[in-house]
């Protein structure tokens, strides 16, 4: 089978998404004949130089990078979306393709067209649950756009795939008369092995918006005794770096902190082999409690780093209690501070955990993600 995955992210960019669609890609690779994947043109390097330089890996040779240009640098999507349609018109076609995957919602009307013309299957990833707003409990009311969307053409898909069972249960709520909703975690592409000895960072990889929880770690960190660096690594613009630098010299604690801005994936590999312990301080909104599949901890189990992570649905999911990880009550200070020093001050369990973790990480990989969709599309 043969099959297409169209995101509309700048390739490359300083986003997790576009670092998630690569190693998706990768995965899918191993159970598909050939995988188109369409991205939005972002620099003039060959696709060759970008994901050495930016990703360090390198694609296989059925995978086939569509890099659409939008001419004059206009950010419309619409226009994206357009020409990936036409590219598609083509593919479908001549290259007899099965299906196409997409995480935006507002390309699922030109997909609609395709699977009335051409008879291919049509999927939705979906990232985020525009629909909540009709859910009494979202705390959010105004129906926009990707709302209605979504409402009006999830019902006509072949299917959708959702990172996490806390999300597929909130859409099989909102759309009682259609059940083609399956569960597809994200993944991990290597599981490297690393002696616990020798690790001396507390790390936390991602964006530094305020909504992850980042200034309460530095309030927390600035408050203890740690033999240890904290590591922030990440940070999508010098507007977020600067914010949260601003925080770091706020608790005085420019020594004890040293944040790296986003880096390539070689880079980050390097600090996770140095990890002792991976942090994910979400804040509790609603997109955390029950949407979010966070990168950072799928870079955590591949170094088999044991987590501290605030009490959330979706963070539950991932970490057995103990085992991988130990929870905080969410935007709580004091307690996420008990939790860290206990962590701090139990080696012995530490080191069982991130065992634990490796264990559990060897079915998580993106290969075993791919298998999911394959089966999916093949049965359909």
């Amino acid at each position: 089978m043969k099959i297409a995955y169209v995101h509309s992210g700048k390739f490359p960019s300083n986003t997790p998404s576009m670092t998630f669609i690569l190693f998706n890609a990768i995965g899918l690779s191993q159970s598909f004949e050939k995988v188109f994947l369409m991205v939005k043109n972002n620099l003039l390097k060959t696709t060759e130089e970008i994901l050495t330089d930016e990703y360090g890996i390198k694609l296989p040779t059925n995978i086939i990078v569509e890099r659409i240009r939008i001419l004059f640098n206009i950010k419309s999507s619409a226009i994206y979306y357009f020409l990936a349609y036409k590219k598609l018109k083509k593919i479908i076609p001549s290259d007899g393709l099965n299906a196409v995957i997409t995480r935006n919602i507002k390309f699922l009307p030109w997909l609609i067209r395709l699977k009335k013309k051409y008879g291919v299957k049509i999927y939705f990833e979906s990232h985020d649950l525009y629909s909540r707003k009709l859910l009494p409990d979202s705390g959010e009311s105004k129906i926009t756009l990707n709302s209605k969307l979504e409402m009006k053409y999830i019902p006509l898909l072949d299917g959708v795939f959702c990172l996490q069972e806390t999300q597929l249960r909130l859409y099989k709520e909102l759309f009682k008369e259609y059940d083609k909703f399956y569960l597809a975690r994200t993944g991990i592409n290597k599981v490297i092995k690393v002696d616990f000895n020798g690790r001396k960072n507390l790390t936390y990889i991602g964006s530094f918006d305020e909504h992850k929880g980042i200034g309460l770690l530095i309030e927390v960190f600035s408050e203890i005794e740690c033999p240890h660096k904290l590591l922030l690594i990440g940070g999508k613009t010098q507007k977020e770096i600067d914010a949260v630098k601003k925080i770091i010299s706020k608790y005085s604690v420019e020594d004890k902190i040293f944040v790296t801005g986003w880096i390539s994936k070689n880079e980050i590999q390097k600090y996770l082999a140095s990890t002792i312990i991976g942090i994910v301080p979400l804040e509790p909104t609603f997109f955390n409690t029950y949407l979010t599949s966070p990168l950072k901890i799928f870079d955590y189990f591949s170094y088999g780093i044991p987590i501290l992570a605030s009490d959330l649905p979706t963070i539950r999911e991932l970490i057995l209690e103990n085992e991988m990880g130990t929870f905080y009550e969410p935007s709580n200070k004091e307690d996420m501070k008990r939790k860290l020093i206990g962590m701090l001050n139990d080696l012995k369990s530490l080191e069982k955990m991130s065992m634990n973790i490796y264990k559990y990480a060897e079915k998580m990989t993106w290969a075993n993600r791919a298998q999911i969709i394959f089966s999916v599309i093949r049965e359909k």
